[in-house]
């Protein structure tokens, strides 16, 4: 939020990350989801609509948020 484009692709790079990003230069995302503290994490389900928030640290491959995520999308894909 606020960086520029070349600082975030860096950092991705060094990171060797590989998930897209989203760049939010003048913060109007970060705006329109209430996003006031880093990290904040927000489940978006295919429709748009916000399914989840988390605020702080998580460890999204543990076994428990893997399970949480399997099931999210088989629900999704059952609806």
């Amino acid at each position: 939020m606020g960086e520029s484009k070349a600082v975030v692709e860096d950092f991705i790079r060094a990171g060797g990350y590989t998930l897209p990003v989203l760049l939010d230069i003048d913060g109007k995302v970060s705006s329109l989801y209430n996003v006031r503290s880093h990290p904040k994490t927000l489940i978006i389900d295919p429709s748009g609509r916000v399914i989840g928030i988390a605020s702080g640290y998580r460890e999204w491959d543990s076994k428990a948020m893997l399970t949480l995520f399997k099931k999210l999308l088989s629900k999704n894909q059952s609806s």
